[in-house]
């Protein structure tokens, strides 16, 4: 059984990374940075998160490339809006954007604008890429469209005169294989996770708090609430999160409500009724029964070392470094790391950790600023009268 995974890692040009970092956290003015600071406050980055942890956040290549937003889709595979679907994996979300948004999506590809023009499942597909690294890139929209021409020839005579649109949009998604719309449907369920480990990092990290979840049983899966008076014999480590599903407990505290109430919005039935559709024959739901996840975690044997670029041998003096000290040419050095990280944990989280920018004289990897913006803690409000 796999425990978890060993990663070695290098981050190149470290000194222009780790600079940028510190003029974002407000720092230090660009002047005033040097390598040497650069690699102590890097330092005490990597042994803040080696004591203290990270947020355990699904990492962000859970939930789509390419435009494709993988949690909407998944969202709405759950509402059984199988049109929905089509439309976000073939068009991707709304473009809600506005002027100055910085953000630019993608373009709209060739196959993809001869479909909206056309509605033809057989255009799309004669404008798509038949060869080479774009055709792989497209696999689920090729699957699509392939189905949904087949459902528009109707060459086998077996579609009914009175399906809709929709109902061919269903046949068609329903075709994808059952692992493919699974990873949709728990893209949403993970950012709804992420979600609310931002609202619990809000509420502080230093130690739990009264409805928190810890194991039962970790074998069976199964935790239950802390209750004020079991604070003091568990840590922060200890402190669980559920990925919603039907058969799991929900914190009893704010976190736990802010769960309930986003599931209740977005989805008929909330978390007691989550479930999909499996078969194009039958209306037969499969039911998502959830899992738990450690809210922190910590990089198991964790090392690190400075080193020069390969081929770059530049020293140079650095006067506010004190005399006689000298350091590497600047951005000419390199961080390499190596640690162990349980099954499910995202190395890319454990760096995001590492570089993020961090307030004026913070080394503390869960600082005020972790998940929840910047100073204040900011939180998720459903309604004007509970702001």
């Amino acid at each position: 059984q796999l425990f978890g995974n060993r990663f070695r890692i290098i981050v190149r040009n470290a000194g222009a990374t780790i600079r940028q970092r510190q003029q974002g956290g407000g720092q230090c003015e660009e002047s005033a940075c040097n390598d040497a600071d650069a690699r102590l406050e890097f330092q005490a980055a990597i042994r803040s998160v080696r004591s203290k942890g990270f947020i355990n956040y699904i990492g962000m290549q859970r939930f789509g490339k390419g435009g494709v937003r993988s949690d909407l889709v998944g969202r709405a595979y759950l509402q059984r809006d199988y049109l929905r679907c089509i439309d976000l994996i073939f068009f991707g979300p709304p473009d809600g954007s506005n002027a100055s948004s910085r953000v630019k999506r993608p373009m709209t590809p060739r196959w993809a604008e001869a479909f909206r023009n056309t509605w033809s499942a057989d255009a799309a597909l004669r404008q798509m890429p038949q060869h080479g690294h774009g055709q792989s890139r497209v696999w689920v929209e090729r699957r699509l469209l392939v189905a949904l021409r087949r459902l528009q020839q109707d060459t086998d005579g077996t579609l009914d005169a009175t399906d809709t649109w929709e109902d061919l949009c269903r046949l068609a998604f329903l075709s994808l294989p059952r692992g493919i719309r699974m990873l949709y449907a728990y893209a949403y369920l993970d950012r709804i996770w992420n979600l609310c480990a931002s609202e619990r990092a809000a509420l502080g990290l230093e130690a739990p708090i009264a409805g928190d979840l810890v194991w039962l049983d970790r074998e069976a899966q199964t935790a239950r609430p802390l209750e004020p008076h079991e604070l003091g014999s568990h840590s922060i480590f200890d402190v669980l999160l559920p990925r919603p599903g039907q058969l799991v407990q929900m914190p009893k505290n704010e976190v736990g409500e802010l769960m309930r109430r986003y599931l209740s919005y977005d989805l008929d039935g909330g978390a007691e009724e989550l479930s999909v559709e499996i078969s194009q024959d039958e209306e037969c739901p499969f039911p998502i029964h959830g899992s738990y996840r450690t809210l922190l975690e910590r990089p198991g044997k964790l090392r690190w070392t400075f080193q020069r670029e390969p081929g770059d041998s530049s020293v140079k003096e650095h006067g506010s470094l004190g005399q006689g000290c000298k350091a590497f040419g600047s951005d000419s050095y390199e961080v390499r790391l190596a640690f162990e990280l349980r099954r499910g944990t995202y190395a890319t989280m454990l760096l995001r950790e590492l570089m993020r920018p961090r307030a004026n004289g913070s080394a503390n990897g869960l600082s005020k600023d972790t998940g929840a913006g910047r100073g204040i803690p900011r939180h998720v409000v459903w309604a004007s009268e509970d702001e």
